[in-house]
């Protein structure tokens, strides 16, 4: 145990500024001072080290701290003749301050736990028995990475099923399958030109941006939706007509609405939560791509490519 603790204080490179907490260290300095210098740990006598350690866990400060927090643990036994005391170690804990950070995605801690999964893999290898179920915890935070994953998954999942869902809404808008092709490869650009900001500024895939992910595809389709509707329902026939009434019609409204939700995005950059601070960058960039996208790209193909008349209509009519 003690070559363990040297170990993570001078070999290991996934211990943080070799923060360790060692009792075992503790225990040997302990000794040292009540033998005068004359015993050290390890002890070769079973009944002499349990004599000092509780001993340490009495009447040494440090030594009631690791008790008292949980870091020796003991279960009740009955003394004999071999062994005259009435509890036995049962378990203790070495805390190591790790490398990384708790808010950290699941991408980097996941070789930082498989690290401290091998270091424990050698300890059960070549340990001695009793220090062969030696087992690594770090709170909630690896179980977390396992729920990230999901949120990941989820997040794909779901943009997916949105992005299907909305070209449904915009054909039932519109009607016309040229406008919903025009619309939807519209709303994946959005999408595209959001996730790249956000790599931009070295987000990973965490909690935040996985929920983020799924609303972008909200917030990517409300403005074109209203200009294609407009444009398949408006009663010019040539493309240049419809568009210029369409963005006349629609675009002060969309205008005003995307500076409505910006500007009460905005007030979340002063949330001291790094969740919100992601959340109103991804709700105000959002809303300023589709806004771009849908005023000016949008515009430019149906001027330029958008069907006149009834081209591109799928009327589903039921006959006797």
């Amino acid at each position: 145990m003690l070559d363990f603790c040297y170990y993570l204080k001078n070999e290991s490179v996934i211990v943080k500024d070799q923060l360790v907490e060692c009792w075992i260290e503790d225990m040997k300095t302990f000794v040292e001072l009540k033998s005068g210098g004359d015993k050290t740990l390890p002890l070769d006598d079973e009944i002499e080290f349990y004599e000092y350690l509780f001993d340490f866990i009495k009447n040494d400060i440090k030594g009631l701290q690791y008790f008292r927090t949980q870091r020796l643990g003991f279960f009740p036994i009955e003394p004999t003749e071999e062994y005259p005391f009435d509890r036995r170690l049962s378990y203790c804990v070495i805390a190591a301050l790790s490398i990384g950070d708790s808010r950290d995605p699941r991408e980097l801690k996941l070789p930082i736990y498989m690290a401290w999964e091998e270091d424990m893999d050698k300890i059960n290898e070549t340990y001695p028995d009793g220090l062969r179920n030696v087992y690594q915890t770090a709170s909630m935070w690896w179980a977390w990475a396992e729920s990230e994953k999901a949120f990941f998954d989820n997040a794909v999942g779901g943009m997916l099923m949105a992005m299907l869902f909305a070209m449904c809404v915009i054909y039932i808008a519109t009607k016309n399958w040229i406008i919903t092709l025009f619309a939807i490869h519209c709303v994946g650009f959005i999408c595209g030109a959001e996730m790249s900001l956000q790599v931009l500024r070295g987000y990973e895939m965490g909690v935040a941006e996985s929920i983020g992910t799924i609303l972008v595809i909200g917030f990517s389709v409300d403005y074109v939706v209203h200009l294609a509707s407009h444009y398949v329902h408006s009663s010019q026939p040539l493309r240049f007509n419809r568009t210029a009434e369409s963005i006349g019609e629609m675009g002060i409204s969309i205008f005003s609405g995307a500076m409505t939700t910006i500007g009460s995005a905005a007030f979340l950059y002063g949330g001291a939560m790094t969740f919100f601070q992601k959340f109103a960058f991804i709700i105000t960039s959002t809303c300023a791509i589709a806004l771009c996208f849908s005023m000016v790209y949008f515009i430019a193909l149906t001027h330029a490519f958008g069907p006149e008349g009834k081209t591109g209509q799928l009327d589903l009519k039921l006959c006797r």
